[in-house]
């Protein structure tokens, strides 16, 4: 009996860490030079650069906007920037392949905080620029306060970028 939990305990973790490489090597996210842009109204536009880097051909994974800050700049500087989106809606998604471009379209989904979807899209030419709206009727969706990120299928060794537009918030 100790054998066969043994046996399936290895074979467990053999799976999961098998599963886990199949990830991005490299996922940042930094806020655009000149951001917070006055949009009127008393509102800003707040933009994100998430920059990422495949290392399998099936690369998928989430990353939430707040992590991802507090890995570039330190915790007190991204908590700092997460508080100007508390209440925002995201207004705009772009991508853009990076120097080496995806060979797959990419699903880009993204969830707010409350694990509500407000935003799926797949991208049409996997090498071409796209940009669709977001979601910015806050009467149907709670104001966010984080996003979750997730990007599939760019192809091993591939580079893109998404670009998380918000509106709203304070300076």
């Amino acid at each position: 009996m100790k054998v066969m939990r043994l046996v399936l305990i290895f074979v467990v973790l053999f799976f999961t860490t098998s599963a886990m490489a199949v990830d991005w090597t490299v996922v940042t996210a930094v806020q655009n030079d000149g951001a917070p842009y006055a949009w009127g109204g008393g509102s800003y536009m707040y933009c994100y650069k998430v920059s990422m880097l495949s290392n399998a051909a099936d690369a998928s994974g989430d990353w939430t906007l707040s992590t991802m800050l507090t890995t570039a700049y330190g915790a007190q500087s991204a908590d700092r920037l997460m508080r100007q989106l508390e209440g925002t809606a995201l207004f705009w998604v772009d991508y853009e392949p990076g120097a080496t471009a995806p060979d797959t379209e990419a699903q880009i989904t993204i969830d707010k905080e409350t694990g509500a979807l407000i935003f799926d899209s797949t991208v049409t030419t996997a090498a071409t620029a796209e940009g669709w709206a977001g979601n910015i009727d806050t009467t149907s969706y709670a104001p966010i306060t984080d996003v979750t990120l997730a990007v599939g299928t760019p192809g091993n060794a591939k580079t893109l970028n998404i670009y998380l537009w918000f509106l709203g918030g304070n300076k």
